[in-house]
């Protein structure tokens, strides 16, 4: 107990990166000697970006195992129950996740903050995995997938232990202690990569893959718990500002919107009459093209977070330096998104074998969809940061029809490959909506430069991958080659400068520049 409470009391006042030095340190000796910690603030950031980028190299392995253990179909019922599960979670994400980081990082008892925080979270995780429980017939029956009830209902036990773990997480996110972060989620990918090949390995099939993530969660809880004993009492949640849920009522519509619209793509794909094994292609596809998303998966925290604090010092020529840095920045994925696109149909086969051939075509286009989404996702995040929290919800609820009316008109021509077309061009309108509304709003001037390099490189790069026939570990090989390439290409143009790059660590480290 001593321990833990030492640990709390160091997070209040002191930097993560010394916090990393503490292990074999007690709390009073690394509080008396702050420098000790200080000098390690590169190392710090170098963990955290190497933690993140452990994530999609674990999520390949497991899907990749997945796709070859369970075969197409049994692969896309799992993907669908796990895209039903994730909904759930979302709801209860986009109910408290911006809101109880902005509160956190802006309190002056950061403790309490966060203790309401797993209060509003633990009781309306509870709410949504019983909805979930008792209305896994209604579901099933909507997917025409009646047989997946009993399935449904042990997979709804994990919306709860997502409602425990995420309120550790945005603690330490709106504290700035990334690398702590970091390393929680190392442990979860970590433990679900094993637990769940243990339990598919052991005859469990679509069961075992259901057990892994949810035993994965519980080892998070208790080591976040460890880490971070925030006290859990429900009566905390009656004790949240009135402000704060005037607040919190446009972010929750806005994050239920934005997961709605990412989301939703296999479920409206079944919804449309798309066929289980189909959906496995697909599912296949969209692991692949999600990787740039997992690989900056808290970058938007780490912005939210950051900008909130230079928000609250009113300095608005630091947010806008902000603001500008990361969507220079968040142009240099197209390049890389092309380099797969040129080389997909090589790239599914190599990974999930000759059965999933056909999904090339689907990864093709679907590759391109992280980077409207990666820009929208953070400049929403500097805007609710500006205090301009219902401007997202308005730029989002007219796109959620139109995204459907997209997907209803080019599944039926096209399959899977139109319900993937649907989401680019829904993000990209999205994309280039947020980014007129910072233009409009002063925070953020996008060089027409930037996007006229990105694009000219992104045709570069498809070009070169398309026209340089791989098969195998080869094709490996060559998206790296050419990756490098990309890399020299952008510092070449001045892209990538020190700017930049002091930028990204600055909000590892929790203290964005300015």
């Amino acid at each position: 107990m001593e321990c833990s409470a030492g640990v709390v009391e160091a997070i209040d006042s002191y930097p993560a990166s010394a916090l990393f030095r503490m292990k074999r340190q007690s709390p009073r000796t690394a509080m008396s000697d702050p420098s000790s910690g200080q000098s390690s603030t590169s190392r710090e950031a170098a963990s955290s970006l190497a933690a993140d980028a452990v994530v999609p190299v674990i999520g390949f392995i497991i899907a990749v195992y997945l796709t070859r253990a369970l075969g197409p179909a049994q692969y896309g019922l799992y993907s669908i129950l796990f895209t039903v599960i994730l909904f759930a979670e979302f709801v209860v994400s986009a109910a408290c996740r911006q809101t109880a980081i902005r509160h956190i990082a802006s309190s002056t008892d950061w403790q309490t903050a966060a203790s309401q925080a797993l209060a509003a979270y633990g009781i309306l995780g509870a709410i949504s995995a019983a909805v979930t429980f008792a209305g896994a017939p209604l579901i099933a029956a909507a997917l025409k997938l009646p047989a997946a009830t009993p399935l449904l209902r042990f997979y709804a036990i994990e919306i709860f232990l997502f409602s425990l773990v995420s309120p550790h997480r945005i603690a330490l996110i709106a504290r700035g202690l990334f690398g702590y972060r970091a390393r929680l989620t190392c442990i979860f990918w970590i433990g679900r990569m094993v637990l769940t090949i243990a339990f598919v390995a052991s005859g469990l099939s679509v069961t075992g893959a259901i057990a892994g993530n949810m035993l994965a969660l519980a080892v998070e809880f208790i080591f976040a718990r460890r880490l971070l004993p925030v006290p859990f009492r429900i009566a905390l949640f009656g004790t949240l500002p009135r402000k704060l849920f005037r607040l919190a009522l446009p972010l929750m519509v806005y994050e239920l919107c934005f997961e709605i619209a990412i989301r939703s793509d296999l479920l409206i794909f079944r919804l449309f009459g798309g066929e289980t094994l189909v959906a496995g292609h697909y599912a296949a596809a969209q692991m692949v093209a999600f990787v740039p998303l997992l690989l900056t998966s808290s970058l938007s925290s780490m912005i939210l977070s950051g900008a909130t604090r230079i928000s609250c010092q009113k300095d608005i020529a630091a947010l806008q330096d902000l603001a500008r840095q990361v969507m220079k920045t968040l142009f240099w994925i197209f390049p890389f998104c092309a380099i797969i696109a040129g080389s997909a149909e090589a790239i599914m086969t190599f990974l999930f074998g000759p059965g999933y051939q056909d999904a090339g075509t689907i990864l093709s286009i679907l590759i391109f969809l992280p980077g409207p989404v990666m820009i929208a996702r953070n400049a929403a995040s500097v805007l609710i940061a500006a205090n301009l929290s219902a401007l997202p919800v308005r730029l989002l609820l007219p796109v959620i029809p139109l995204q459907l009316l997209l997907a209803a008109l080019l599944i039926s021509r096209f399959g899977a490959v139109g319900i993937a077309a649907a989401m680019v061009l829904t993000f990209m309108l999205v994309a280039l909506l947020f980014l007129h509304a910072l233009h409009s709003h002063r925070l953020v001037r996008i060089r027409p430069a930037d996007i006229t390099t990105s694009a000219g490189l992104a045709l570069t790069a498809f070009f070169l991958s398309a026209r340089w026939p791989t098969a195998g570990p080869a094709v490996l090989v060559e998206c790296i080659l050419l990756s490098l390439l990309v890399t020299l290409l952008l510092w070449v143009s001045g892209q990538i400068g020190k700017a930049e790059t002091a930028m990204l660590c600055s909000l590892v480290r929790g203290r964005p520049r300015g």
